[in-house]
Order: C-alpha cells, then sequence, then structure tokens
C-alpha cells in the first residue's frame, strides 16, 4: 500500500491533474491521507468516485487511525501561514498539519519507506525571528525522511548549500509539479495588458504589482492590468478600491478558468519572494506570454532569462519596472520572448513528460536501497 499524506486537500488536487491518474493506471494500491479544508468536499467526491479510500486527520486525531504504513509520501509544503499585518504572524488551520506530521514521525511505526515530496520551504522566506526555529523544523522532516524529491531543481540546490540535508544521494528533483496542455499559437503584437494569477498576499509580491502598475500609467495611459486570485482581506479591499477608481485595472477574483484569463493577457508580473516552482510561468508560457519575475529558487527554473523573460534581483522593484517598459517601448523583443516562452513551455513542460517524470521519481524513491 502507498500512502500520500498531502498537506492540504489543493495540493492533492494539484496531483491528481496528472500523477494521481498514472498511479491508478499501474493499478497500484494507494490511500489518501488529508486534514480537512478547501476543496475537502470535493476530494471526498473525487476518492470515491475512484475507489480510493480517504483518512482525514486533524490536530487531535493524527496517527491513530492510520495503523501501519507500507509506504508513506508526503506532499506539500510543512508550514503555511497567512500574514495579516507586519506585526505578527498568525498560523493557519492549514499549519495544524504539520504538528500532527511531527508528532506522527516521533510515534508512528512505518514498515516501508518515507519519501517527502516537497513544494517549498517556508524559511528560506524573510520571517524574521522565526526563521531559525523553522528551518529546524524543516530540516528535522527532510533529514528524517528516506528520499526527498523537489520540485525544482533550484529548490534542491538552495536546500543542499543550506544544509537542509547531508547527503545528496537522498533527494532528486523533478521539473514541475504538473505540466500543461499544447495551446492555439497565439500571436502577441505588443503589450498591451500586463497582469498577475496566484495569492493576493505580501509574500507573493501583489503590493510590488500595484506600484508597478502606478508608475506605468503614467507615461502608457493605454495600459490595462489585470489581476486574478484571492488571498488577504487588506490587499483584496485595496484592489477593489482601485478597480472602481480606474477602469484600467480589472480585478477578476477567483478565476476557475485560467484560460479566459491567459487569452486577454500579454505579459505577466511574477514578483514573487518564495516559490517552490513558478506553475503559472508556464501555464502563461503555454499562452505565448512572456514574464518579468525576481530571480529566486524555484522561478529561474521557469524563465529561461533572455529568452522566454526577464529575471531580475530579488527585491530590485525599480529593475523590474525597467524591464517592463523594455517590452513596452520594443515589440520585436516582446515577440521573439514571446514565442520563446511558448516553445519551452510546450516542449519542456508538457503534461504527459511531466507526469512521467515525476511518477518515475516516486518509484525510484520507494524502492529498497542496498
Amino acid at each position: 500500500m502507498t500512502n500520500f499524506w498531502f498537506t492540504t486537500p489543493e495540493t492533492a488536487f494539484l496531483f491528481f491533474q496528472d500523477i494521481f491518474t498514472n498511479f491508478i493506471h499501474q493499478k497500484r494500491p494507494l490511500r489518501v491521507i488529508v486534514g480537512k479544508g478547501p476543496l475537502y468536499d470535493e476530494l471526498k467526491i473525487w476518492c470515491s468516485e475512484k475507489s480510493i479510500p480517504l483518512i482525514s486527520i486533524g490536530i487531535h486525531r493524527t496517527y491513530k487511525p492510520l495503523g501501519l504504513f507500507n509506504d508513506l509520501i508526503l506532499v506539500g509544503k510543512l508550514l503555511i501561514f497567512d500574514y495579516p499585518n507586519d506585526d505578527h504572524i498568525v498560523s493557519t488551520p492549514k499549519a495544524a498539519g504539520l504538528f500532527s506530521i511531527i508528532w506522527f514521525i516521533f510515534r508512528w511505526r512505518l514498515t516501508g519507506r518515507f519519501v517527502f515530496y516537497c513544494h517549498g520551504l517556508v524559511s528560506y522566506s524573510r520571517l524574521g525571528v522565526f526563521s531559525n526555529l523553522i528551518f529546524y523544523i524543516e530540516r528535522f522532516v527532510i533529514r528524517r525522511a528516506d528520499h526527498t524529491i523537489f520540485v525544482s531543481p533550484s529548490l534542491m540546490g538552495w536546500s543542499l548549500d543550506n544544509r537542509y540535508l547531508r547527503d545528496s544521494h537522498k533527494c532528486t528533483h523533478v521539473r514541475s509539479v504538473c505540466g500543461v496542455d499544447q495551446q492555439i499559437p497565439v500571436t502577441r503584437p505588443k503589450v498591451g495588458t500586463i497582469g498577475f494569477i496566484g495569492r493576493l498576499e505580501e509574500s507573493k509580491g501583489i503590493d510590488t504589482v500595484l506600484r508597478l502598475f502606478h508608475w506605468l500609467s503614467t507615461d502608457y495611459p493605454d495600459l490595462v492590468m489585470a489581476i486574478a486570485g484571492t488571498g488577504d482581506d487588506r490587499v483584496v479591499r485595496n484592489i477593489r478600491r482601485m478597480s472602481k477608481a480606474n477602469h484600467a485595472v480589472m480585478y477578476l477574483g477567483f478565476v476557475s478558468n485560467t484560460a479566459e484569463f491567459y487569452r486577454g493577457l500579454d505579459l505577466l508580473i511574477f514578483p514573487s519572494r518564495r516559490e517552490g516552482f513558478g506553475k503559472v510561468i508556464i501555464e502563461a508560457g503555454s499562452w505565448s506570454i512572456p514574464t518579468v519575475a525576481y530571480d529566486i529558487s524555484g522561478v529561474r527554473d521557469a524563465v529561461r532569462h533572455g529568452e522566454s523573460g526577464v529575471l531580475v534581483e530579488d527585491g530590485d522593484e525599480f529593475s523590474m519596472y525597467g524591464a517592463v517598459r523594455r517590452y513596452l517601448e520594443d515589440d520585436s523583443l516582446y515577440n521573439r520572448h514571446s514565442k520563446m516562452a511558448r516553445e519551452i513551455a510546450t516542449n519542456e513542460f508538457g503534461r504527459e513528460m511531466v507526469a512521467r517524470s515525476n511518477v518515475s521519481a516516486i518509484e525510484n524513491a520507494l524502492r529498497p536501497t542496498a
């Protein structure tokens, strides 16, 4: 029995797109373990239709209903935080999964392999006094694992450089957690709409996106900005106010059909400060949309600097502003990067290709060492 323990139901659905389907096709017996949260009811229905056992756990019901494992694959980020203001950090109910995981690691009886499929690490974002504590917690879980699969090459490199792992033979990486479909080629002659899609929170750089548009709109009055996603209430309220005061700002909220968003977008602005992998960058690339982003772990695996987009130094908003201006002024540069973005997304991050690489990595990680 292969047991998949997901830190959130959303993470489970991310896997269901491709990787789980491959495991089911191989008729591998598996079980899903997850805490309750958004999309839990949908996950329960999905598992029922596929005849996959689903176990719900929480902070007060940790390991007792799980029994003996054969193999365990822990999937996701260990810690997930909200940033309500600049003075303190409040953990969300999702973070309760961390304590369940640590408690179980101390108490479990595992008959097979323990594999950690790592989407991202919190301690490489800037959490001040919390960083050292979080570093030791995350490192404890990673070192307890028999093998760690990182969602991108640069995330694995960062983890090795920062002493999360002692042995490079106990880890590997894939190119992405899920691939993209090949889209119909889109001709984009020039930049008319810039935008952002994702969680609307400080760590994702949404405040930077808003400032960039404020600076750009003075010199480019016809420029439009589109924003899709949900998140921090303060940020959402601010964006709503901007969209009411300025018709060039379009706030779309949560978008279930991302294809509609990408069809109307010309340039993705992605100033995230922490990423396991820039999935939306590859999604945008499949629609011939280049990206301007910070040069951080995870993101640099999705953007080929000077070919499919531009990477600037982490936190340098003025360089990001200059990169966007170059695209606005130089249509030939934009067209070259637009075509290359689609080529890279299609040829290197196709859905089947990424799914096969993930399944192969999981199979190898579950194989006992001599």
